[in-house]
């Protein structure tokens, strides 16, 4: 049985419009009246919705059934415009594998002192060194920030020597993303004639590629070194070594180019989703002028001018609740794509066939049916909660949920703190317009993207 389609369906733009002016209220509608489970057409292309335990049973799906990379890097973000497949079977198989490992909580006070390190040479780097600064771009700054504080991390001292690398990233990320709104908007069929007007991410990503091959291969004259000297690797525990010495099912270990595509991935889903709630987070606070006296008050009391440490942010209890309810508020309506690659069939009988995508309904998971839009006043951080930060729940899938939760969950949260302590102890911000932001826009209707306002930093005295 299939799932109930949604009526009044428009010639080519299908029920778009509709998501476009209503958003949430006409998600809310398509659930009280048809269900957990409903189909909807989103420019001529059929998509099935899950919502409340279907949208559950999506989230911990494997993705050798439901595939996420196929369902969102391929047919969301065409992102195999600009890589190959191989990409893709180093991030469903091998990356969580390492990532659990590489950048597990344990390994955090690891990684505390290279984040800070890396944050200051942005900032020096990307703010003037007045007593005033103005961001023209906050999302630019806070991507910048989210890739110096992750690569390094992710990919070892050999960053340390790259710093093109960090540009390369950065243009080949926007690309990716500022054409995903053309394609995803237009017929397969037109792709061909649209490519050239578009932006060049092949390109952009054959720079990264470069980049990548000479860190690969320090690493790898490191390994040999080793090896010859018959001592025991003393080589950074991060995802490029687990990578390199990863043993596939079949036997074999990846290739250069599997690694060089596969990291590129990686590297991708870890900028853009931190880089994003980092920006959230910011102007969250901003919108909230008592929340952000009270985290001062907070950063001032644990670490005044002193360095930030792991003690330091395991102290800091309202840190940790305001960043719990920007998480819980900063969903997509309709979350990220699955793909089902092949029949597939929900506990309560409904059956979606090979090569649908799934959407879930994260903002109502988060926040509850009828909650509406996310604004200032409803952001409660709450010092005393049932879960860790960290730890996924059935109102709280920010990180996914079961087998498929979010290894870099851990590297994410920690960036986010320490930024945000960082900045609010070296500067006061506000926005030039003096305004209230509003912290959250959605593109479509659907998607949760980060205010971009123009930020005035004064250095504090």
């Amino acid at each position: 049985m299939s799932p109930p389609k949604i009526p009044f369906s428009l010639p080519f733009f299908g029920h778009v419009l509709y998501i476009f002016i209503f958003s949430d209220r006409f998600i809310d509608w398509c659930t009280k009246t048809y269900g957990e489970l409903f189909d909807i057409d989103l420019m001529s292309k059929t998509i099935t919705v899950a919502a409340g335990q279907c949208a559950l049973e999506v989230m911990k799906a494997d993705h050798h059934v439901l595939s996420l990379p196929e369902g969102t890097f391929k047919d969301m973000l065409y992102f195999d415009y600009a890589c190959d497949h191989l990409a893709f079977d180093v991030l469903v198989e091998g990356v969580p594998r390492i990532l659990r490992r590489a950048i597990h909580k344990s390994k955090m006070p690891e990684y505390t002192e290279c984040m800070i390190v890396h944050f200051n040479r942005t900032v020096d780097c990307f703010l003037p060194h007045t007593d005033t600064a103005i961001l023209e771009d906050p999302k630019r700054f806070f991507q910048e920030l989210t890739i110096n504080m992750g690569t390094h991390c992710l990919l070892g001292r050999e960053m340390e020597t790259d710093s093109a690398l960090v540009t390369h990233i950065h243009h080949f990320f926007t690309s990716i993303m500022q054409n995903a709104d053309w394609l995803y908007a237009l017929p397969q069929i037109s792709h061909g004639i649209l490519k050239p007007f578009l932006h060049d991410a092949r390109y952009y990503r054959k720079l990264v590629d470069i980049h990548l091959f000479h860190i690969i291969h320090r690493r790898q004259a490191k390994m040999a070194k080793a090896a010859a000297q018959e001592g025991s690797y003393t080589l950074e525990g991060d995802l490029l070594q687990g990578l390199l010495e990863y043993t596939k099912l079949d036997g074999t270990r990846y290739s250069d180019e599997q690694l060089v595509q596969g990291l590129t991935l990686v590297l991708f889903a870890a900028i853009h989703t931190t880089s994003l709630n980092m920006a959230m987070a910011f102007y969250w606070l901003l919108s909230r002028p008592d929340l952000k006296e009270r985290l001062e008050l907070e950063i001032k009391e644990s670490v005044g001018d002193g360095e930030v440490s792991e003690k330091t942010l395991d102290e800091m209890q309202f840190l940790d609740s305001f960043l719990h309810a920007t998480l819980h508020h900063s969903q997509d309506v309709l979350n990220i794509g699955k793909k089902a690659l092949q029949d597939y069939t929900f506990f309560n009988g409904y059956h979606v066939p090979k090569g649908r995508t799934i959407k879930t309904t994260n903002q109502h998971l988060n926040l509850g049916p009828k909650a509406g839009v996310p604004t200032a006043e409803k952001l409660k951080p709450l010092l005393i909660r049932k879960h860790p930060l960290t730890t996924p729940a059935k109102d709280f899938v920010t990180f996914g949920m079961g087998k498929n939760v979010c290894p870099g969950r851990f590297m994410a949260v920690q960036q986010i703190k320490i930024a945000l302590i960082l900045l609010l102890q070296k500067y006061d911000i506000t926005t030039v317009s003096g305004r209230v932001p509003q912290p959250i826009h959605y593109r479509g209707g659907i998607m949760a993207e980060a205010c971009n306002e123009p930020l005035l930093l004064k250095k504090k005295k």
